[in-house]
């Protein structure tokens, strides 16, 4: 059986309104947001979730993002996530030495697969907590994430 995006949508707008496209801009999109433990805490990350919407917020914690594994990533996706956000540390500034950087050689590789199952790359992004205080920052590069996001599903199931 060949994968084809947007296969749950039928199921998701059954009895509902026959207008498909006000149903996908509507409905919360389920988005995950990996993040690196040592960079930014758990409370800045629940404030910036809160500042969201309705839109559907997992958060995974790791202790460094460079120990994200490409299935845990792609797992997510095949649950039914829209979208995911990895939130890693400052270049240079890991305390693993070279975390953020294989992080961001997986999220790559997260990209490079997703574009080959017919999702596109977009799905996918990758962010970095400088400081403390810039909660607002993050949660502003998540909401324009999901806004994103919301235009690629609904695309993609249109086929634009």
């Amino acid at each position: 059986m060949a994968y084809e995006p947007g296969w749950w949508l039928p199921r998701y707008c059954a009895g509902r309104s026959s207008d498909l496209a006000g149903n996908m801009i509507d409905r919360p999109l389920k988005i995950y947001i990996f993040y690196c433990a040592n960079s930014i805490d758990r409370e800045v990350l629940r404030q910036c979730c809160g500042l969201q919407g309705n839109d559907l917020l997992q958060s995974v914690s790791l202790p460094c993002s460079g120990k994200l594994e490409l299935i845990y990533m792609l797992k997510t996706f095949e649950t039914g996530a829209d979208g995911a956000v990895l939130i890693t540390c400052p270049e240079g500034e890991c305390r693993h030495l070279e975390g953020n950087l294989r992080a961001h050689k997986r999220a790559q590789a997260v990209r490079a697969l997703l574009e080959e199952t017919g999702l596109t790359r977009e799905r996918m992004h990758v962010t970095h907590f400088d400081k403390e205080g810039q909660a607002e920052q993050i949660a502003s590069e998540i909401k324009h994430f999901s806004t994103r996001l919301r235009a690629t599903v609904w695309n993609q199931y249109h086929g634009i």
